[in-house]
């Protein structure tokens, strides 16, 4: 009779995937192992931070005490020039208040013109102020010198002659230095 073979004996496998087999490790010694391996290359990296922010800040004082050695070589000349800025800034007011006075009256552009166009070439103005008067009157006042009295007269009378100038006054005559000093006011 035929005998039944022996029956094999079964092999059971458990797979668990899910968890790790062997002794799990706690927290605290992973992060170790961490701080081993990977923490050391970030704490270098923070220490060439540190050093390179400290070699840094040692070339940056070096330029700031040079700055500042250059700005009290420099302070002498710069105040010197304290009384050309002062007169270039008196000059520039002077000419802003000519230029808004000049473009407020259309008649002033007609007045200047004419008053240079009859001066001698001996009369040399000392002042010549102008005024707003009224609605579209213009008053000036002339301060000079002159070299000769018939340059005075001619100058005086082409202002009496001419239509635009209006009640011209000699208001002052003086005799100073070899020169004639007077004062003629008028409007326009």
């Amino acid at each position: 009779m035929a005998t039944k073979p022996a029956p094999l004996p079964r092999l059971r496998v458990k797979l668990n995937l899910l968890h790790p087999q062997g002794i799990t490790e706690k927290l605290p010694l992973k992060f170790i192992k961490w701080l081993i391996s990977y923490g050391r290359f970030i704490v270098i990296a923070v220490e060439v931070v540190v050093v390179a922010a400290f070699v840094f800040r040692f070339t940056l004082d070096a330029q700031l005490d040079d700055l500042k050695r250059k700005i009290n070589n420099e302070k002498p000349f710069i105040e010197g020039l304290s009384t050309d800025e002062a007169l270039i800034r008196q000059t520039q007011l002077k000419l802003t208040t000519i230029s808004s006075k000049y473009q407020e009256l259309d008649k002033w552009s007609e007045l200047l013109p004419k008053i240079s166009r009859y001066v001698p070439s001996q009369i040399r103005f000392t002042s010549l102020a102008l005024d707003k008067n009224g609605s579209s009157e213009i008053s000036f006042k002339i301060i000079g010198k002159s070299k000769s009295n018939v340059d005075l007269s001619i100058f005086l009378n082409n202002l009496k002659k001419d239509p635009i100038f209006k009640n011209i006054n000699l208001d002052t005559v003086s005799f100073d230095q070899g020169e004639i000093s007077f004062t003629i006011s008028g409007s326009s």
